[in-house]
């Protein structure tokens, strides 16, 4: 990779107000787009075109009918085949627009989900084009219009995800409390800053205790258990999609000193950042 500049972050109040969350784009790319990551969940589907897209650091490959779902913590690219320009309709949302338990799954889910549909399959390109439909008309009932729309196709890339690789029984997401749900969104926004406890609580409407208590009851992990898993998430993709000096990324990425950043990034990964980095490109340069 030549990524000499770091990923670009994307704001989501450039693109949407607060009173309507949802925002989509129709793009045609004739050259590639860089690494960058946003600050919201995009559901896109390709119409025509092929691509190869790179998802922290992983390769997928995009054709006709291609689906996928990415997250706040997730850094991509775009890298168009020459012979035609990719037609990409990007949908843009926060998590309060889905019913509890979607944002439990979405909460929890650490994979891309990624699907290909059959080239053709028009309930599901109607579905996507009804979706955009409802987001740029903003007629009456168009929240709950385009939530229900975001709803049936989000469970139906989730059923497409789970069937080409099926999860086991006890790793089934129940729903999640409506306040941790709240803290999960916040943390999802606000994990590359200082993050107390007691600032996420209050956010969660709750005494300090309390949500400590609740937040590992419905998780099974402690707040700050969490908060480190999304930063060491975090700093993984940013080392395998850019550039950045090991201390730049860990400044990134929500680690106020460097010595603890590599402490925790060994005790995950089983290697300091600077070895994951060159593992990841020597099997790329092998792939």
């Amino acid at each position: 990779m030549n990524n000499k500049l770091p990923p670009a972050r994307i704001h989501y109040e450039a693109l949407t107000d607060s009173a309507f969350p949802f925002h989509y784009s129709h793009h045609y790319l004739h050259t590639s787009y860089p690494v960058h990551w946003h600050e919201w969940y995009e559901l896109s589907y390709v119409r025509s075109g092929t691509a190869v897209h790179i998802v922290n650091g992983q390769r997928y490959y995009l054709k006709p009918g291609s689906m996928f779902l990415l997250t706040p913590v997730d850094f991509h690219e775009l890298h168009p085949y020459a012979c035609t320009p990719l037609e990409i309709m990007n949908i843009h949302f926060e998590e309060h627009c889905l019913a509890p338990s979607l944002q439990s799954k979405l909460a929890a889910n650490t994979q891309l989900w990624h699907t290909d549909w059959k080239q053709g399959d028009r309930p599901m390109e109607c579905e996507v084009i009804r979706l955009c439909g409802e987001i740029d008309a903003r007629g009456p009932w168009a929240w709950e219009a385009a939530s229900a729309s975001l709803t049936r196709i989000l469970i139906d890339l989730m059923r497409a995800c789970m069937n080409q690789h099926p999860v086991k029984e006890e790793q089934q997401v129940t729903a999640v409390h409506p306040s941790i749900r709240q803290a999960l969104a916040y943390m999802h926004r606000n994990f590359r800053k200082r993050l107390s406890l007691d600032e996420v609580a209050r956010e969660a409407g709750l005494s300090a205790g309390y949500f400590s208590h609740i937040f590992h009851q419905e998780l099974g992990q402690s707040y700050q258990g969490f908060l480190l898993q999304l930063r060491l998430q975090f700093a993984s993709s940013l080392l395998t999609s850019s550039e950045l000096s090991v201390t730049e990324v860990s400044g990134a990425s929500g680690f106020h000193t460097l010595p603890y950043f590599q402490h925790k990034f060994k005790d995950k990964y089983g290697m300091t950042p600077g070895a994951y980095r060159a593992t990841f490109a020597a099997s790329v340069t092998r792939g």
